[in-house]
């Protein structure tokens, strides 16, 4: 698995905790704008892998002649606190139909 992007550690969406990866180059390891995708929390990490009947879908928007694909991962701000502890930059490591952020 290698390092697609480091991202802002966490901000807040109406009191919850809020992961925010958007890129054009998600497409490249098969997160198109429109893919269904499945998104599950381990103790340490938010995995998000592929699934034709996954219940999320990339979201994604046009600029500038390209579609920026995005994933806007809502969750517990307790739940955030306890995986990242506080950290300020999380990583994204990518494989072809799977991300993983953590620390």
């Amino acid at each position: 698995m290698e390092v697609f992007k480091r991202i802002k550690g966490t901000a807040t969406n109406k009191t919850r905790a809020r992961v925010w990866l958007e890129s054009a180059e998600l497409a490249l390891y098969g997160f198109p704008r429109g893919q269904r995708i499945n998104i599950a929390f381990t103790d340490t990490e938010i995995i998000i892998t592929v699934d034709p009947e996954g219940a999320r879908k990339v979201a994604g928007r046009e600029r500038n002649g390209r579609t920026i694909c995005i994933l806007d991962i809502c969750f517990p701000t307790a739940q955030r606190d306890a995986m990242f502890k506080g950290a300020a930059m999380l990583s994204v490591y990518a494989t072809p139909g799977e991300l993983r952020i953590s620390v």
